[in-house]
C-alpha cells in the first residue's frame, strides 16, 4: 500500500513538473526558431553564384559540367548515386581528359 502512495505521489510530482516546464520549452523553442532564421538570414547574404570554367586551346569546359559527368559515368558502371560520398576530379587538358575518384577508392576516366 506504501508502494502505491509512492508511485502515486511520483505520478503526480512529474505532472506537475511537466506543467510548469512547459512555458519554458515551448519560450526555449521559439528562440531557437528565431536563431536559425537569423542565421540563414545572414548565411544567405553572403552566398553566390559561382563557375569555375577550364580554358585551353580551342576548348572550354564548366567544372561543374565535368563533376556530373563523372558522378553519371559512376552510375553508369552499376553504382548508386547515394554511394557517393566524395569525388575528386583531376582535369588534365594535355590528355583532353579528366579522371576522377570515388571514396577513395573507384575511379574513371573522361575525355573532355
Amino acid at each position: 500500500m506504501a508502494n502505491r502512495k509512492a508511485e502515486d505521489k511520483i505520478k503526480e510530482l512529474a505532472r506537475e513538473v511537466s506543467q510548469k516546464a512547459e512555458p519554458i520549452i515551448d519560450q526555449a523553442r521559439k528562440q531557437s526558431k528565431k536563431a536559425t532564421d537569423a542565421a540563414a538570414n545572414v548565411a544567405s547574404r553572403f552566398t553566390c553564384k559561382e563557375e569555375i570554367f577550364v580554358q585551353y586551346g580551342n576548348y572550354e569546359v564548366r567544372t561543374r559540367d565535368i563533376v556530373d559527368r563523372a558522378k553519371a559515368d559512376y552510375i553508369s558502371k552499376g553504382h548508386s548515386q547515394k554511394d557517393i560520398k566524395e569525388i575528386q576530379v583531376y582535369i588534365k587538358p594535355a590528355d583532353n581528359a579528366a579522371y576522377y575518384v570515388v571514396n577513395n577508392i573507384d575511379t574513371g576516366k573522361l575525355e573532355v
